[in-house]
């Protein structure tokens, strides 16, 4: 399956790339090394976990709303493939 059959756009890719990039990374994080805006990337991500593409769980118990990334085993079954999100997403 490609990406434009979830109709993702430029952003959905950066952010896809950089949990595929960083597991486990926080979502402030991501955005620090994107160079975008948090709500752009907390945007993104509230997206790709709705497509079931990455999943989140709770930091932990002193941050319980800040929450870690990583890439579903679907996602990753459909997206670790070079020629479908490497070279979809601009550096």
């Amino acid at each position: 399956m490609l990406a434009s059959d979830f109709k993702l756009n430029e952003a959905d890719l950066r952010v896809l790339r950089g949990v595929c990039d960083m597991p486990l990374v926080s979502a402030s994080e991501l955005a620090d090394v994107l160079g975008v805006v948090f709500s752009t990337v907390s945007r993104r991500l509230t997206r790709l976990e709705g497509l079931g593409l990455v999943d989140s769980a709770p930091m932990g118990a002193a941050f319980p709303a800040a929450r870690r990334y990583r890439l579903t085993p679907d996602g990753a079954s459909r997206f670790l493939e070079p020629e479908v999100i490497f070279t979809s997403v601009a550096s």
